[in-house]
């Protein structure tokens, strides 16, 4: 029985006992159910009560535990422990490998859950003492991976196994199996064991570190090279350098240490990240429709810069000219977040901004309806109930097509709605609404000057003393905020031909980014699930805008698209529709950069 199978027919099991509730086990129950597994396992060949092959009742002894697989989750952990801790030690019998394959997919299951996980992490040194269940147990930690939940204890579990003391054949395939985790942690263990005394410990370390992003840890790699003494170990360490960076200074520690410390930028292969862009949007194209992030997904993928089929984008086109943005008895707003909205505007003003310049003018007006008093945007809805920007011919004037933002003369007049009189902001919210209404101003339309002039004032306003944004503008600056501010307050001057780079607000933002850079997960205020993904496309965008490629001495772009090809999931995604949408943008480069146009009829504005 596959793995798959057997999740089907668990589930299957679990769907079935909505109608009929499972009985927890009790001291009884249970006693007989384990009778029952054990002596199919180990004493029916002595009896034989079963009829069966030796290999046949031990395969029926797993799949009768895979049966009660229901009531051990209603039950007390007790007897999942009991049952967990027979399969691990039946791991280290000479049996076929169809039932060893059973056993594991069993106990795959099993493990997957935190507390079953945490007992075997606890357990696992008394329960599992045979070399051969030691390297069984170890293939279903791999089976384990994508459980991110679990990974502490799964973390602890193979430091344990790969410690000194623990058989050279087990400490080899976990070394081998650190080399194919997703788990960060992973390098660090293998680092731990470039001074192990057995040398071929410290090039299978090497060679498993070389499958793992190690960027970020080349201070460490310099120094456990200046102190190595065996040769054929140096030469490794040389290689691995020399692969990550594509520097070739042998076994010269000084060499490498001297040059990592003059800031070297990360190679980045743009073949690697081609690929990585293709397999992300390979998976948002698989991904369902209708979700809250149909928007971003759409503009994802107007702007991956990958051939799409007219099929795929007439769905997306049709679903997003039919979402109502009136609120009327006939039309009740679909797109009731300034999110939504201000990501439709960019798709539309990227796609076509002629073709599709009537949806645009709509978009445009909701935005601006829903700035409020104060000059930001919150999580209400305008109470438009029809639009005021219709063109009597059906078609405002047709834009001519730029590539990049500018302060062009000619533009589209619009008038201002009546704004949102709540005063609720917050900086998350607003720079959305920003880049929506910067994808008009593409279409030519023009924005009112107040609007930019009253979000400038509330990005200044909301902005801490230390240079940063909190999401709410309550509590210390966090990076998510810091970059979506620092690049909407940008777009904001720009647009009202003020200096950008001069500005004392921009300054104190780009300074707090290079005192606290990082590409890792920041830990801010704005659902800790889209870190460092949302981070990562705000502070893109504050660096092209700003036309910066360094906060610092911190190379923004290759940092960040190394961290994104490490933590790419093999089906493509990051982690969901919204991460992948996030991180494509990144690897894009997306946002276009700010150029000033002289217009037929003008000057330079």
């Amino acid at each position: 029985m596959s793995l798959l199978l057997f999740i089907l027919l668990v589930g299957g099991m679990l769907f079935a006992q909505k109608e009929e509730t499972v009985k927890p086990f009790n001291p009884s129950t249970y006693t007989e159910v384990k009778s029952r597994y054990s002596r199919l396992y180990d004493e029916g060949s002595a009896d034989k009560p079963f009829g069966l092959r030796p290999q046949d009742r031990r395969k029926e002894s797993i799949q009768f535990i895979q049966s009660q697989y229901s009531r051990f989750l209603s039950s007390e952990d007790k007897y999942a422990f009991d049952t967990i801790g027979f399969l691990l030690k039946t791991l280290g019998d000479d049996n076929e490998d169809k039932v060893k394959r059973e056993i594991r997919q069993c106990l795959t299951v099993f493990l997957s859950y935190s507390s079953y996980i945490e007992w075997v992490n606890q357990n696992h040194k008394r329960v599992i003492t045979k070399e051969s269940a030691k390297l069984g147990f170890i293939e279903v930690l791999a089976g384990l991976f994508r459980q991110r939940a679990i990974e502490r204890p799964i973390i602890t579990i193979m430091t344990d196994l790969v410690s000194k003391g623990e058989p050279v054949k087990v400490r080899m395939s976990i070394i081998e199996l650190l080399g194919k985790s997703p788990f960060s942690q992973a390098a660090d263990i293998l680092l731990g064991l470039l001074k192990d005394s057995d040398v071929n410990i410290s090039k299978s370390a090497l060679e498993a570190l070389s499958k793992l992003d190690v960027w970020e840890r080349i201070p460490e790699l310099i120094k456990h090279l200046s102190v190595e003494t065996r040769k054929e170990v140096q030469e490794q360490f040389s290689i691995l350098l020399s692969e990550t960076t594509g520097q070739r200074f042998g076994v010269d520690a000084a060499a490498w240490r001297k040059w990592w410390n003059t800031n070297p930028t990360p190679v980045i292969s743009p073949n690697a990240v081609s690929i990585s862009i293709n397999k992300g949007v390979d998976y948002l194209i698989k991904s369902s429709r209708g979700s809250y992030s149909e928007d971003l997904v759409f503009y994802t993928l107007i702007k991956s810069g990958v051939p799409l089929s007219e099929s795929v984008m007439n769905q997306y086109i049709e679903t997003m000219l039919t979402k109502g943005l009136l609120n009327s008895p006939t039309k009740t707003v679909q797109s009731n977040y300034t999110y939504n909205v201000a990501l439709m505007t960019m798709a539309f003003s990227e796609l076509d901004s002629v073709k599709y310049l009537e949806r645009i003018v709509q978009c445009t007006e909701f935005l601006l309806a829903n700035q409020s008093v104060r000059g930001g945007w919150g999580y209400s809805v305008p109470d438009l109930t029809r639009f005021i920007n219709i063109v009597p011919t059906g078609k405002p004037i047709s834009p001519t097509p730029t590539t990049s933002s500018t302060r062009a003369i000619r533009k589209i007049p619009i008038k201002l709605p009546p704004r949102n009189k709540e005063g609720v902001w917050d900086t998350s919210i607003s720079q959305y609404a920003v880049l929506g209404l910067r994808a008009s101003a593409d279409a030519n339309i023009d924005i009112p000057a107040e609007v930019w002039r009253d979000a400038e004032k509330a990005f200044v306003s909301a902005q801490n003393s230390d240079g940063g944004w909190n999401c709410c503008h309550v509590g210390e600056s966090v990076h998510t905020m810091v970059a979506g501010g620092l690049g909407s307050l940008a777009i904001c001057l720009f647009y009202q031909n003020k200096d950008i780079k001069g500005n004392l607000n921009i300054k104190k933002a780009i300074e707090w980014l290079e005192k606290n850079f990082t590409i890792a997960d920041p830990s801010d205020d704005i659902g800790k699930s889209y870190s460092p993904y949302y981070y990562l496309y705000a502070l893109e965008r504050a660096g092209t805008l700003l036309g910066i490629e360094s906060f610092g001495k911190n190379q923004w772009y290759p940092l960040g698209a190394r961290y994104l090809l490490s933590k790419q999931e093999s089906n493509g995604s990051w982690g969901g529709d919204i991460n992948t949408c996030f991180a494509i943008l990144f690897l894009r480069r997306a946002t276009k950069p700010f150029k000033i146009e002289i217009t037929p009829g003008g000057g330079k504005k």
